[in-house]
């Protein structure tokens, strides 16, 4: 078979092969003898096409009829295309990728498409629950040739123990990003791809929404990540965070937010960048950060809930 071509789909391929058949397919015109005993006879243009002819039918009718099977109901854009290929190739080259694509320019199904490139025959996409049944949707629309499972965050000790993930996809990865220590959800996904040793597709809109510095516990557990010969955070920081102290309570502690660029600038071979503007979007949304000083109080409540995930009062 001729082989797939980075962010071709069934169709693409059907076309490809069909374009190439016409090509290998060409004859010229070949006259023998002389005067009256002149006879015209065709061969084909390139010497190579009676071997390889049959080849790229088969194809071509391979192709099309994995197309008019599947039926794929999606037409992706050209940048979302665009972002396919490139993403392809990243993948390939680093084993993981981050795509940091604004909302609504379409992250969940380009990293779905992908992921049909890639391949593989197992995913696990994991994202938050009110976003499940929305990534459904748009995985039976492109009806790719892999099976996924889609978890929840919450829910992600079901499928520690379960089958082995060819790819992993997370969703709002920011939400990994805590520090200066790694949060409970860090800790699982970091154990899932030492486990499962998969690609890695991280989708935010957003990666470090607060801070340079939460783009380590995202990644840290990724076995090519730019940062994987600092052994914590904090011999990260050591090189990649401008370390202030901040005074709270009438004590100073080290304030590890000032992230560096050199965080993004290492990141930048992975990572692809769009936005709404570049996808054509006439309105645009911004998002403004307030940060606000928290009560003990509510300190004490949030590290309740996260412990208990239930406050009695």
């Amino acid at each position: 078979m001729v082989e797939r071509r980075p962010a071709y789909s069934d169709y693409a391929m059907w076309k490809y092969c069909e374009q190439l058949c016409r090509v290998m397919g060409q004859m010229r015109e070949v006259k023998t003898g002389r005067g009256t005993k002149v006879q015209t006879s065709y061969v084909y243009k390139y010497p190579d096409a009676p071997e390889v002819l049959p080849r790229l039918q088969k194809s071509r009718e391979y192709y099309k009829e994995l197309h008019e099977k599947g039926g794929s109901k999606v037409e992706f854009r050209q940048y979302q295309k665009d972002i396919i290929a490139s993403g392809f190739t990243i993948l390939q080259e680093h084993g993981f990728l981050y795509l940091a694509l604004e909302v609504r320019t379409g992250k969940t199904l380009t990293s779905l498409g992908i992921a049909n490139e890639m391949r593989v025959k197992h995913v696990l996409f994991i994202t938050k629950k009110k976003a499940m049944g929305s990534i459904e949707d748009d995985y039976a629309m492109l009806n790719p040739s892999y099976k996924m499972t889609i978890i929840n965050y919450e829910s992600l000790h079901h499928v520690m123990d379960d089958e082995m993930w060819d790819l992993i996809i997370l969703d709002e990865a920011h939400g990994l990003g805590a520090f200066a220590k790694p949060s409970e959800r860090a800790i699982m996904v970091k154990d899932l791809i030492e486990k499962c040793k998969p690609y890695v597709i991280l989708l935010s809109g957003t990666p470090t929404p607060e801070s340079y510095s939460q783009m380590y516990h995202q990644v840290y557990g990724i076995p090519n990540n730019p940062f994987r010969k600092y052994k914590s955070f904090y011999r990260f920081a050591d090189d990649h965070v401008k370390i202030k102290q901040k005074k709270i309570n009438g004590l100073f502690v080290k304030d590890y937010s000032h992230g560096k660029d050199s965080i993004i600038e290492a990141m930048q071979p992975y990572m692809i960048n769009y936005s709404q503007q570049e996808a054509g979007f006439v309105t645009q949304v911004t998002e403004e950060i307030l940060e606000v000083e928290l009560k003990e109080s509510t300190r004490a409540l949030i590290k309740k809930l996260q412990k208990d995930l239930v406050v009695v009062s």
